[in-house]
């Protein structure tokens, strides 16, 4: 008697799982600086991609404008920028509330107490 093989033509499926990211380790007192260095870059990419999506949607609009009319481009230039303004805005409406939680904490504010303290002392040359 014969026996029947199936094979399926597809290979076998594998699924690799990700394993724990590492936990970062800081100086003590020293954490809150750090963490809030990488929340102020954070607050900075948002503004560069702010910005890009801004001049992108003012591109956008001013070549609709143009391929509509002609000179469209110059008739509709001030709502064109208007539009990308608004664009660039409305990306960037949270890097305030990231800066803001970025330099709330107890340790970046005693740096910059004593960063103060020692403007205050420090002697110009010819004063």
């Amino acid at each position: 008697m014969a026996e029947v093989v199936v094979t399926t033509a597809q290979p076998p499926i594998v699924i690799k799982l990700k394993g724990k990211k590492k936990k970062r380790r800081y100086t003590e007192g020293l954490e809150s600086i750090e963490s809030s260095e990488v929340a102020l870059t954070r607050a900075a990419n948002r503004l560069a991609d702010a910005v890009s999506q801004g001049i992108r949607e003012y591109r956008v609009s001013r070549d609709r404008s143009s391929r509509d009319k002609r000179d469209g481009m110059l008739i509709d230039y001030v709502p064109n920028v208007g539009r990308g303004i608004s664009e660039g805005i409305r990306r960037g409406s949270r890097i305030p509330y990231d800066v803001a939680r970025a330099i709330n904490h107890r340790e970046f504010r005693n740096a910059l107490k004593f960063v103060a303290k020692t403007m205050n002392t420090f002697k110009f040359p010819g004063s």
